[in-house]
Order: structure tokens, then sequence, then C-alpha cells
């Protein structure tokens, strides 16, 4: 919580919070349907990278028969602001903090840093914060989903407000 005039979000691509660590490791008991999921689909967000991880090793443990989970980070999934907590991370970055993650050149348009000296910003490129931009980030992943991914159970982790514009 923020402490008097300190703003939480001109925090660079925060890490998870003691609250999200809790949902990851509350996670398979509050979606018992799950039967096998194969795949995790997470904005390439820390704090979701964080959250799929959690969420495949707590899987892991409650269900040793599910087998390896594949996490794939996408960037239209990452929240719609343009503050410094809602921009990433350059790819060389974050391919170093999670090795056994999936971060898909596919996936990442030319336009997003890879390099961990250059700066992600998402003003006037196709993840600014402009509501007919979100929709149509919001059709891709849709359509990556549908076109793309062949698995049965899919878990999708996301940002609440990028949420409004992929569930309508």
């Amino acid at each position: 919580m923020p402490r008097k005039s300190e703003s939480l979000h001109q925090i660079h691509d925060p890490g998870l919070t003691a609250g999200g660590y809790e949902e990851a490791r509350l996670f398979a008991e509050q979606y018992p349907h799950l039967q096998a999921p194969q795949i995790i689909l997470t904005s390439h967000l820390r704090r979701c990278l964080q959250m799929a991880s959690e969420i495949n090793t707590y899987l892991s443990e409650a269900r040793p028969n599910l087998g390896n989970i594949r996490i794939v980070a996408h960037p239209d999934l990452q929240e719609v602001s343009i503050y410094p907590c809602d921009t990433g991370s350059p790819l060389e970055v974050l391919h170093a903090e999670f090795p056994n993650i999936d971060f898909s050149d596919a996936l990442f348009p030319e336009i997003y840093p890879r390099s961990a000296e250059v700066e992600v910003r998402k003003e006037d490129t196709i993840f600014d914060d402009i509501p007919d931009l979100l929709a149509r980030r919001a059709e891709r992943i849709r359509e990556y989903i549908k076109r793309d991914l062949d698995d049965t159970e899919i878990i999708v982790i996301s940002h609440g407000s990028f949420l409004h514009f992929l569930l309508n």
C-alpha cells in the first residue's frame, strides 16, 4: 500500500507482492476443476511471470501426475497504463531472470526492446494506452489462443484493466 505521498506506479516492473504469492499458493484449491493444464499463457510483466512460476510449482506439487506445464510470455497480455510499473523489462533481462519461461521472438514484435540497455516505453507503440489499440491487442490475443494453441486447458495470467478489454 502506498504510504503518504508515495506512488507505487513509479516502481519499474515490480515483482509479486506477498498477497500475490499467497494467491498463487491457493490457485490449485480455487480451481479444482482443472484436469490437466498444459500451458500458462502470461503477461511478460515481472509480477505475472512470478505468478505463473509459482502456480506451476504449486500445481506440480498438488498434482504430481500433471507433468510439465509450459509457461509462455505474451506481450499482448500486459497491463494498459504507461506508468513504469506497467511497462515491462527488456527481453535480455527477462530471459536471465526467468530461464524456464518461453519468450518467443515470434510473439514479441521487433519494436520490443531486447537489450538490457534499452528502456521499455509504450507511448506511440502498439502497446500504448489508447482504447482502439487496446481493443486490437485484445483481439490479437484471442486470435492467438484460438489459432495457435492446441492445448485444451490453458491458464491465462493478465492484469485487471486489460482483462476488461480481453473479456469485454
